[in-house]
């Protein structure tokens, strides 16, 4: 089991089950919420949740070092809202809701990794994890809806789209083997 400590709103929590000295089964669950009051009556929120199952080869290390290889794939779902005296946006936390970095969404990837693990006791270790990965993503619809008697409500078409990178994980993942 490890946590992540990357520093900032994201949670996460990766399990793994080895099935062989040498290969193991590994889940991951990772949240992030973030809820901010940005002026006056003006608020953002935002929820991601992702599951990330996946596959780990370790390979001969030392007592203390283990290196492996992974696979992953991860499935990601974000919901966002904003909201004013003067407009609800749902679907995209600002009003300038064209921006992908804002809007909700559906997402799958595949990533490949390479990790390692050093124990520094028995059953208590510290890691890294780096890889590269291709993935889809669909953008929800935003709907916006007037506060005002004389501006018309209008609903912008979501949209997808494929993306390719590397990753590396967000800090120190501390973990222990029971």
């Amino acid at each position: 089991m490890g946590v992540n400590l990357s520093g900032g709103t994201s949670a996460g929590l990766k399990l793994r089950k080895f099935t062989s000295e040498s290969t193991a089964l590994r889940y991951g669950v990772y949240t992030s919420y973030d809820h901010s009051k940005l002026s006056g009556d003006a608020r953002h929120s935002n929820l991601l949740v992702s599951f990330a199952p996946g596959f780990e080869k370790h390979f001969a290390g030392t007592k203390r070092f283990s290196p492996y290889l992974g696979l992953t794939m991860p499935l990601s779902v974000r919901g966002a809202r904003y909201k004013s005296d003067l407009v609800v946006v749902k679907g995209s936390t600002s009003e300038s809701y064209l921006d992908n970095n804002n809007r909700s969404y559906f997402g799958v990837r595949l990533n490949g990794l390479a990790g390692v693990d050093f124990y520094i006791a028995k059953n208590f270790y510290v890691g890294f994890e780096a890889g590269v990965g291709i993935g889809y993503r669909k953008y929800s619809d935003v709907e916006v809806e007037y506060k005002q008697e004389f501006t018309s409500n209008r609903t912008v078409e979501g949209y997808h789209g494929f993306n390719f990178g590397t990753f590396t994980t967000g800090g120190l993942r501390i973990g222990f083997v029971f």
